[in-house]
């Protein structure tokens, strides 16, 4: 991760560069005004990066749940790799799926409890829609569609263009209204 400094004229003239730099080898870039340092260009991943260490920061339960994982790992008490993310994606899904069943909760008078079923549930539906056919219909919101599209690439032929997946949104009609009073703000 080379630092380097660039003035501000000389990071202008070459930004492009620069950023794909910065982005592919992990490169920072100090840019100074005058001789002082002003800004730092850093690559996207990398900024995910700190801004995820700058966020576990600030909450201090999920620090201690991670020395805690470290020193059981330390004395041979661990999980494997796909054990942890497994568990992590399952916390953090429950972490939300929790916000919103309590939320509703308090809007419907329904326990937040049968609320989390029925939310798993819609899940696990939206799921198996998708691995079947590549669509999601939810009633109310619209249709998510899940399809390859061939990738444009100047110069290919027809049959040497790759696919990329590609989602499609389509809007219930109340949804429609909301996007469309939005757009006439």
């Amino acid at each position: 991760m080379p630092e380097r400094t660039k003035s501000i004229s000389e990071a202008r003239q070459s930004l492009p560069g620069l950023s794909q730099t910065a982005q592919k080898r992990l490169d920072r870039y100090i840019i100074t005004h005058q001789g002082q340092p002003q800004s730092v260009l850093i690559g996207y991943n990398e900024y995910l990066g700190m801004k995820a260490a700058v966020d576990l920061l600030h909450r201090p339960e999920d620090l201690k749940s991670i020395q805690t994982g470290l020193a059981q790992i330390e004395a041979g008490h661990g999980l494997t790799a796909g054990e942890a993310r497994n568990r992590l994606r399952a916390r953090t899904g429950a972490a939300r799926s929790h916000a919103l069943a309590s939320e509703l909760a308090a809007k419907s008078g329904v326990d937040a409890r049968t609320i989390n079923v029925v939310i798993d549930a819609m899940v696990d539906k939206a799921v198996a829609d998708l691995r079947a056919s590549g669509t999601i219909d939810i009633p109310g919101l619209g249709t998510f569609t899940i399809e390859d599209v061939p990738e444009n690439r100047a110069g290919r032929r027809k049959r040497d263009l790759r696919k990329r997946r590609q989602t499609a949104f389509e809007p219930a009609s109340r949804v429609r209204e909301i996007m469309f009073e939005a757009s006439n703000e």
